[in-house]
């Protein structure tokens, strides 16, 4: 975990910290210590979280956690990138934190300066079926605080992901983000111009598409917000809900200055584990994880279909043909701006369901065509290296539409498709 600033403040205390919740709430106490600190970030981050090192949030401005021990946890499975993430857990008969049922991490704080008007935060989130079930009352997974009820907020209602933003209690706009897709995760990228008035802006990215472009005040007529992420339900505090308790896992969160751009706040596609730990404990196991297995108390069940044997591709992602990173996973309709991801040099990756060697047949057309076979990971519609040094494509703007297919053999002597043709439309624009 990074953070790229001179002075960072920490909580001596678990309770030194600021509570929210959709009643009245308690503002931040004065933190009791503060250390310096250095940081290999770039510059375009401010604060990066990992959950890869021995002290994961040390850095972040405060905590609002219980002493007990399912309320925080580092653990291995599932995770987004890397070997680990973060679990979050609250109950409805747990103690009081802070005056609410909360576990929660205070990552910056405008009041202290740590960001300014113009701020990017991103981070991925994994849903459990299994400790997050539906319920008929809404919790908050992120907020921007500032006093009372927070002006934005990133909740969960019904099975929804919601977005809440204004600039007066009585003006703030609940919009619909979207179905939560259980035990998945679906990466975040929110762009904000904080302001009270009408150069506000919001600007929101889920799993690389632009979902909601927010323009008014976002903030209270006062100093910059903290930016909150874990989990607070109000309702548990007044038994007013039909589930007990609520579990998140977090991985890879971000905050980027006003140089940052997408590309700095994306993760690109999910590389780790998916299988979900409900015992409340971290886990550690030897055994392979397959898609469906669940880990509860200890005991592993795997649900495996046919379609998990079968070698496919599952997802395209879009690389930086500079830097060889990852930019973003394409969505089926979804919108590459050239504008926002900082490059138009950049090559796309087929991802497919197996490791085992084989052939992947690349057909595009649109804007520009283009058919390539490819039997060397990673599977390159440009064509690299063989050993991950990505060929760029100047990209024109457009529509496109591409496929990809995979093949028993290799390119010089194909056998038969493995499975249908992967196939998505994508638009490209300045």
């Amino acid at each position: 975990m990074k953070f790229n600033t001179k002075y960072i403040v920490l909580p001596l205390l678990v309770g030194f910290i600021s509570a929210s919740c959709d009643k009245n709430e308690l503002d931040e106490m004065t933190p009791a210590t503060a250390v310096s600190a250095t940081s290999n970030l770039s510059s375009n981050l401010i604060f990066e979280e990992t959950m890869e090192g021995s002290s994961p949030f040390s850095l972040a401005h405060a905590q609002e956690v219980g002493d007990w021990d399912y309320a925080f946890q580092i653990v291995n499975t599932p995770v987004w990138r890397g070997t680990k993430a973060a679990r979050f857990e609250i109950r409805k008969d747990q103690p009081l934190v802070q005056d609410g049922k909360r576990s929660e991490m205070t990552i910056v704080k405008g009041a202290d300066g740590d960001i300014t008007k113009n701020t990017w935060y991103s981070f991925a989130a994994y849903f459990p079926s299994k400790g997050y079930e539906y319920d008929t009352e809404r919790e908050i997974i992120n907020q921007w605080y500032q006093s009372g009820s927070p002006s934005t907020s990133l909740r969960t209602d019904k099975d929804r992901i919601t977005f809440e933003v204004g600039n007066t209690p009585e003006t703030r706009k609940l919009h619909d983000l979207g179905a939560i897709k259980k035990d998945a995760w679906t990466e975040f990228v929110f762009h904000f111009i904080h302001s009270y008035g009408t150069d506000g802006l919001v600007e929101i990215w889920m799993n690389g598409v632009k979902v909601k472009t927010i323009t008014g005040g976002n903030m209270y007529n006062d100093v910059l917000p903290k930016w909150k992420i874990g989990l607070y339900k109000s309702a548990f505090k007044y038994d007013e809900t039909i589930v007990t308790n609520r579990v998140i896992y977090f991985d890879n969160v971000r905050v980027g200055n006003a140089n940052a751009t997408f590309a700095d706040m994306t993760s690109g596609t999910a590389s780790g584990s998916t299988t979900t730990t409900t015992s409340g404990t971290t886990t550690t196991s030897g055994t392979t994880t397959t898609s469906g297995t669940t880990t509860t108390s200890g005991t592993t069940t795997t649900t495996t279909t046919s379609t998990t044997d079968v070698q496919k591709v599952v997802s395209f992602t879009l690389v930086n043909a500079t830097t060889n990173k990852d930019i973003m996973t394409i969505a089926n309709g979804g919108v590459i701006d050239l504008s926002v991801i900082g490059t138009n040099k950049f090559n796309i990756r087929a991802n497919t369901s197996k490791t085992t060697s084989g052939v992947v047949k690349f057909v595009m057309s649109g804007a520009k065509s283009d058919t390539r076979l490819d039997d060397v990971v990673p599977y390159a519609l440009f064509g690299d290296n063989r050993a991950g040094d990505y060929y760029s494509w100047s990209a024109t703007t457009g529509s496109y539409t591409l496929s990809g297919t995979t093949y028993t053999g290799t390119k010089d002597k194909m056998g038969s498709a493995t499975a249908p043709a992967y196939t998505i439309k994508f638009t490209i624009q300045k």
